[in-house]
């Protein structure tokens, strides 16, 4: 009998025993690729994988320092000191190099993000991998893989531009700078140089891309580790602004500085080969394959008969196309002109997406620096059509065409001729009189038409400029879009000359204005005693 009741008792213990170990056993021994933090400890040697020319990935030696365990994975890291002695003789971890992989007995534990701002550049901080994995769930991750310790980051840390002018630089300069980053002019290897495409795998040199055609502007960085389509890099942010559409792209590594604090790669990209959709504390996420989208931002310079045409793409995001488009601008002005000149300039702006379309026009003049004007101006143009309080502005494509003239187009207004009497309802034939810039007096005939509720009696026809109102007050705002565009946009107009028809003793609702936007800069006023007629 007691056979009989050990047998099964046996079985259940094997059973459980064999269940209990298959519960607890290590992810290594699972054969999972991910090397888990909790296991890193100070003393191991591992590979970590980056370009140093070219496309070619190749591994570089270092060892664990130390491991600092936060309150959660997203604000632990550990800590490597470089033993290959190639990148000791580059002078040390370079910017460019972070998100290279850190592998232990072959599994992925994390990616080389951060150093420090000292004389060792062998040093440097590594994110884990279980933090960026979280990147796919589309997680916050608002740890930072180094808290506590001022890390800098290796990849943020420099922003490459090509295609650029002296001024625009500056400009992009100044703005990276506020974000921490510093940015540099470089210059790309002739094309028969690249490669037409690489395949991206951990190691692998990558951009983050903002501007693309005949500027770029773009970021070097390392894939840190893909899965299909999916991938993860950098181990810390590019610009920390969360859920993003930057250009992916391959890029080939030209050569290595040595920067005031870091060496740094420079490259060139090769080809977009993805998106990236994610821009968090502990690293980038996206997908290769697919096609971000973008603004397509084509700018035409004319002069003398003869245009210039610029072509870009501007990663979509209101904060990037109105920080970005304006140094386009005034970059496209400074090598279609070749010159820092006065003068008058006739904009059309054209916006165009799925859903919506906008054509709108410009007069501006400067007798200082028309190209800084204009940049100045459009930023405000796009401002108003991008951060509308109505509803969110969705533009695959902006032309912006540029009339340039190289007088100031100014004229001083002295008569207006129209009949005493004029009857509503039907159109009334005058005259406006004004000098032009070094030509003389002209007279340009006009014919106007007042409303058919105006009132009747006398009124005032008043002629004067159409001016900047970037500080006037801003007005009751509409419910429509195109609506509040309209009276946003008119405000920021000026060239041209305003009529306005004035009842005496009437209220400001009853005032009847048109304006007339010529291509020139009008200065005083006249006006004229008018009598309303049926």
């Amino acid at each position: 009998m007691s056979n009989k009741i050990n047998l099964p008792v046996s079985f259940f213990c094997f059973f459980l025993i064999f269940s209990l170990s298959a519960f607890f056993v290590s992810p290594r021994a699972l054969a999972s690729p991910y090397f888990p933090f909790s296991q890193i400890s100070q003393g191991m040697v591992g590979l970590a994988r980056t370009v140093f020319y070219g496309t070619e990935v190749e591994s570089f030696s270092l060892e664990v320092l130390d491991v600092v365990e936060g309150r959660s994975i997203e604000e632990s890291y550990f800590v490597v000191l470089v033993t290959d002695e190639r990148v000791r003789e580059m002078g040390g971890i370079s910017q460019g190099m972070s998100g290279s992989p850190v592998f232990f007995e072959g599994q992925i534990a994390g990616a080389l993000a951060y150093s420090w701002e000292t004389k060792d550049n062998l040093i440097g901080v590594v994110t884990p991998i279980e933090a960026m994995l979280k990147l796919w769930e589309k997680d916050s991750s608002k740890g930072n893989p180094a808290a506590g310790v001022s890390p800098v980051p290796l990849f943020g840390g420099t922003t490459l531009v090509r295609g650029l002018g002296e001024r625009s630089m500056a400009q992009i300069e100044e703005q990276f700078k506020a974000k921490g980053i510093t940015t540099l002019p470089y210059y790309s290897r002739p094309l028969a140089e690249v490669p037409e495409m690489v395949e991206l795998k951990p190691g692998s040199a990558i951009g983050v891309q903002l501007v693309s055609g005949d500027a770029d502007i773009i970021s070097v960085g390392t894939l840190t580790w893909r899965e299909e389509d999916k991938f993860l890099a950098l181990g810390h942010p590019f610009l920390h602004a969360g859920e993003v559409n930057y250009f992916l792209s391959s890029v080939y590594i030209n050569f290595s500085l040595e920067g005031k604090d870091f060496p740094f790669k420079v490259g060139t990209p090769i080809r977009q080969e993805g998106v990236v959709r994610q821009d968090r504390a502990v690293g980038v996420a996206g997908r290769i394959g697919v096609v971000p989208p973008a603004c397509q931002l084509d700018i035409r310079v004319e002069q003398g008969g003869e245009s210039s045409s610029f072509s870009y793409k501007v990663v979509q995001g209101e904060d990037f196309l109105v920080d970005l488009i304006p140094q386009l601008v005034l970059d496209s002005l400074d090598r279609a002109l070749d010159c820092q000149t006065s003068g008058s300039i006739k904009a059309i702006l054209t916006f165009a997406g799925e859903r919506f379309y906008l054509q709108d026009d410009f007069f501006w003049t400067s007798e200082v620096d028309i190209a800084s004007l204009v940049m100045e101006r459009i930023r405000e143009v796009i401002r108003v059509v991008f951060k509308n309080p109505i509803e969110a502005v969705e533009v695959s494509s902006l032309e912006i065409d540029l009339q340039f003239y190289p007088s100031l187009q100014n004229a001083i207004i002295k008569t207006v001729d129209f009949p005493l009497e004029i009857s509503r309802g039907e159109g009334f034939s005058g005259t406006v009189g004004f000098f032009l810039y070094r030509q003389g007096l002209q007279e340009f005939p006009l014919t106007l038409q007042l409303p058919s509720s105006f009132p009747l009696g006398e009124a005032d026809l008043l002629v004067k400029p159409r001016v900047f109102a970037e500080q006037s007050p801003a007005p009751v705002l509409s419910t429509n879009l195109f609506a509040y565009l309209e009276q946003e946009l008119s405000r920021l107009k000026e060239g041209g000359i305003s009529f306005q028809v004035v009842p005496r003793g009437g209220t400001e609702e009853e005032v009847f204005t048109f304006y007339l936007p010529l291509p020139l800069m009008f200065q005083g006023q006249a006006s004229q005693k008018v009598i309303v007629e049926e």
